[in-house]
Formats: structure tokens, sequence, C-alpha cells
């Protein structure tokens, strides 16, 4: 009866409350962006217009049992850059070239909509720099 009831407990456990945590983009199988899944995380830097970078928090107890890391230092390499499919936002100023007209109120716009919020984000692939390309689900309406 134990293991009758023991061992899809577990699993259920695992499977639902803890979940299976991505920490870099690197970590996450092709066959997730196959099946074009949806994950939920906490965006903890706006990189760029269109880009930010994901906490990636699986399963129940973020917050009250399972702590975010807060500092630079703790989430080096525990974090997901994502990327947002199909926009197209000016870039700011990079590799010696000056920032584009508006580059400052866009990047400003999407640090206001997502920053320090839990978002859920559809993977679709990963780009040449290794983002993660998605669609951004919450409060999409506010980016049309």
């Amino acid at each position: 009866v134990g293991i009758v009831i023991g061992i899809p407990a577990v699993w259920a456990v695992s499977r639902f409350v803890v979940g299976k945590r991505y920490k870099t983009a690197g970590h996450i199988p092709p066959e997730v962006f196959e099946r074009a899944t949806k994950i939920r995380g906490k965006v903890v830097a706006v990189g760029d217009s269109d880009n930010f970078r994901l906490y990636h928090t699986p399963g129940l107890g973020w917050g009250w049992i399972r702590n975010i890391p807060k500092t630079r230092k703790e989430l080096q390499n525990q974090t997901i850059s994502i990327r947002i499919a199909g926009v197209d936002a000016p870039e700011g100023a990079h590799f010696g070239m000056p920032a584009q007209p508006f580059s400052a109120e866009a990047k400003q716009f999407l640090t206001k909509l997502v920053l320090n919020k839990r978002v859920q984000v559809q993977l679709l692939s990963r780009d040449q720099y290794s983002r993660v390309v998605s669609v951004h689900l919450d409060d999409l309406e506010l980016l049309i």
C-alpha cells in the first residue's frame, strides 16, 4: 500500500508543488520549446526596450517558503534572458553606437510594465544570443 500510494504521491508533489526550475536559457531542453510551454517567474531586470531577465519560479511557495534572490551576485547565472517576440523597439546606446530615438522612453515603458512583477511567458525559441524568444502573456493588451 505504501508503494502504491507513496510513489505517485512523491511524483505529484515533485511535479506540481516543487516543479523543475530552469536556471538559464541553456538549461531549457528543446522539447520545451517544441511544446511552446508557458512558464512563470519574477522579472528581476530590464535590459533594453524588448528584453528582460526572468527568475523562473515553478511550483508553489515562492515568496513565503522559497525565496527569490535579491542581489545581483545571487542572481548571477540564475535568470533566463527573455526577448519579446514581434517587438522591434528602439535600441539603447551600445557597442559604440548611439541610442536610437525614443529608446529611453521605450525602456521606461517596459520597466514600468514588468519589473519586479510575476509574469507568465510562452517559450517559442532560442535566438542567436542564447535568449529565449517568447510572448509575454500577462498584460498583453498593454503591449499592443
